[in-house]
């Protein structure tokens, strides 16, 4: 097989649009030090799984875990920049942006707000028992 054949101009160059097959040929899960092709579809790479993706376009870093993004860092789905962890339920634990800067545990019995600069604790049932800081429950 020649370069020509593997889609490579005289210039050793080649189109960055891959098709069916070259995407779908090559397996990752090989011990090669290399991003498999197979991997890389258009803007996005993507692991095998499917829980881990870099989309180059959208300027974003995605963990998921089935239909929840865990991790999303870079450009969030309101537009701006910053992070966001959620649960295994999709409750956001924490979020730094331009919007929002908040810390919660997993339970959202406590809530670091550095908008508002508090400290909120709330009893089992929800209902906030302690305020440290600004504003009023």
């Amino acid at each position: 097989m020649s370069y020509e054949d593997a889609g490579f101009d005289q210039y050793l160059l080649r189109s960055l649009e891959a098709t069916y097959t070259e995407q779908a040929g090559v397996d990752s899960s090989s011990a090669f030090d290399q991003i498999s092709g197979s991997q890389v579809k258009g803007d996005k790479i993507v692991s095998l799984t499917g829980s881990l993706e870099l989309d180059l376009q959208g300027d974003k870093y995605l963990v998921k875990d089935g239909d929840i993004n865990r991790v999303e860092f870079g450009r969030l789905f309101d537009g701006t920049i910053g992070l966001i962890i959620r649960d295994t339920q999709g409750n956001e634990l924490m979020k730094i942006s331009g919007e929002r800067n908040i810390i919660k545990s997993a339970n959202g019995n406590i809530e670091l707000d550095f908008d508002n600069e508090r400290i909120l604790i709330r009893d089992i049932s929800g209902t906030p028992r302690v305020l440290i800081g600004k504003g009023d429950f």
